[in-house]
């Protein structure tokens, strides 16, 4: 009887055991094929937390049990089948979502990124404060480049009136080219402060984003472009105010008053964006070395050649001033020439053993332009305005320095010439290697617009400039000629990329900064965390 029993028991048991089983198989199969083991996971805890499904276990598996298994006991099995099927489905319903709040927790802990359209927002995203907002903080300083193309289309146009607007060809072109020249700087001062009302908006809503600027690899060094954007309109409201329409000596005093604040950012920029590579920046390798190493250095070079602007225009009123003035840019050409030439030769080293930049950044070719052309015009212009000066400052009468007589003026001025004709030459090679490298990629296939396409613009220009300088001073017609093409080329490009820039801007493609598109969370709605200042 006992043995009878004990068989008995373990048939019920085992009859227990397999329901139990065939629950946690259909609970896994209702939880899909992606979460089948947590199916099947809940499924086992809920059996083992159901105390009724437990006590008839334990019975089952250890008390004694009726031997006969009779109908009504079928139905009890039934029912409690079935009460232990939905118990599982809901205890599983509920260990998903816990799951997945789990997962949700985890992954935020760990600094990933999360969907935006599961962010909570405080403002609307398609409101207009949201996206004015946003285009804020995606305004970086590479856009002051669309300011340095744009203002020097006036200072070319105004040197082509200079070169074909004498007695000997039209003077009536000079007179006509003006205006061209004052609408590209009236449309250069709009951009600037719109550009500059949106730089500084940045740095006041998101004040931690100033120290990702200041550490990124390649967008610090884009802080260089705000000085040059500012020193173009500082040139032409001298060059057209007192020279080209006769407005009297007050539109130069107040481009010296700009041009003093553009002497201290540029040496700011210059020394800080360098100390911040040298001290913060960790991440930069010689193969991957760029013609943007330029631009934090440059600024100086093209605050000395905007002082020769000035010292010619103060030189009849207010000789001491323009003294001072062609001194600071004397110190500021040594400043800017020197550094730039250092990072010449790291860059042709880097062409040379690594080959052509990645072609996100293939147009950075064209920037050694830049630093040729702009000290030739520095040093070829200061030392032409050293002709006017110098005997004035020397007449005891005015100043008390005789020894800065005509003589010393004219070894500046020889000096002058000399290194403008060198750079105007290191310059052509320059330009030579640049445009066939820039081609060679071109026919291996499309080249994306981005922002770095303004090189075409101020760096081109720039030698432009000192072509046209030369040409003015050594009276050659082929230069002439060769600097009116330039002009023309110059006038193209800037319609070549102003187009598409314009269109990025007002659809906010190009509003892109990558400082902040490498965080894990949008600022708009998370703050910078701690370790990223």
């Amino acid at each position: 009887m006992d043995s009878g029993n004990s068989s008995a028991s373990r048939s019920s048991g085992q009859t227990r055991r397999d329901g139990q089983e065939e629950r946690g198989r259909r609970g896994g199969q209702g939880g899909g094929s992606g979460s089948g083991g947590a199916a099947a996971a809940a499924a086992v805890v809920s059996v083992t937390n159901d105390p009724g499904l437990g006590m008839d276990v334990d019975a089952g598996l250890q008390g004694p049990a009726s031997a006969s298994a009779d109908g009504s006991e079928d139905a009890e099995e039934g029912l409690r089948l079935a009460a232990g099927d939905a118990s599982t489905m809901k205890t599983h319903s509920r260990a998903e979502e816990d799951l997945e709040r789990a997962i949700s927790a985890a992954t935020s802990r760990r600094g990933e990124k999360i969907d935006s359209s599961s962010r909570p927002r405080t403002t609307s995203p398609r409101s207009v404060s949201y996206r004015l907002k946003k285009k804020v903080l995606h305004f970086t300083p590479s856009w002051f480049s669309v300011c340095m193309g744009t203002g020097v289309q006036a200072t070319l146009l105004t040197l082509l009136g200079l070169i074909w607007g004498t007695e000997q060809y039209s003077p009536y072109f000079a007179r006509f080219i003006r205006w061209v020249s004052l609408v590209f700087l009236l449309g250069d001062i709009a951009i600037f402060l719109i550009f500059t009302a949106s730089f500084v908006a940045r740095y006041i809503l998101f004040p931690q984003v100033l120290s990702l600027t200041v550490k990124h690899p390649q967008q610090s060094f884009f802080l260089g472009t705000y000085p040059m954007a500012l020193v173009t309109i500082v040139s032409n409201i001298s060059q057209l105010g007192t020279n080209s329409f006769d407005l009297g000596i007050w539109p130069t005093m107040l481009a010296v008053g700009l041009w003093f604040v553009c002497v201290v950012i540029s040496i700011m920029t210059a020394a800080g964006v360098i100390w911040s590579v040298i001290t913060y920046q960790t991440s930069h390798r010689f193969h991957q070395t760029t013609a943007l190493f330029l631009l934090p250095v440059v600024p100086p070079i093209t605050v000395a050649a905007s002082a020769a602007v000035l010292a010619e225009a103060l030189t009849p009123s207010y000789p001491t001033l323009a003294f001072t003035v062609m001194t600071i840019g004397y110190m500021n050409l040594g400043v800017g020439l020197p550094l730039a030439l250092m990072i010449l030769v790291l860059y042709l080293q880097r062409l040379i053993l690594f080959k052509a930049p990645p072609r996100e950044v293939i147009v950075s070719v064209f920037l050694p332009l830049g630093p040729c052309g702009q000290g030739g015009e520095a040093t070829l212009h200061l030392g032409r305005a050293a002709l006017a000066l110098f005997p004035i400052i020397s007449n005891p009468a005015t100043s008390g320095v005789p020894k800065l007589t005509y003589t010393v003026a004219e070894a500046f001025y020889g000096a002058g010439l000399v290194a403008a004709l060198l750079l105007w030459a290191l310059g052509m090679w320059w330009a030579v290697i640049g445009l066939a490298t820039f081609l060679r990629q071109l026919s291996k296939g499309h080249l994306s617009f981005n922002m770095g396409w303004w090189s075409f613009t101020f760096p081109v220009a720039s030698l432009t400039i000192v072509t046209g300088r030369l040409a003015q001073e050594l009276d050659s017609l082929t230069l002439k000629i060769v600097y009116t093409v330039f002009v023309l080329t110059n006038f193209s490009l800037w319609l070549f990329v102003a187009v598409p820039t314009a269109k990025g801007f007002f659809d906010g493609s190009l509003i892109v900064a990558p400082c902040i598109a490498d965080l894990p969370l949008d600022p708009m709605e998370h703050p910078i965390p701690s370790s990223k200042r």
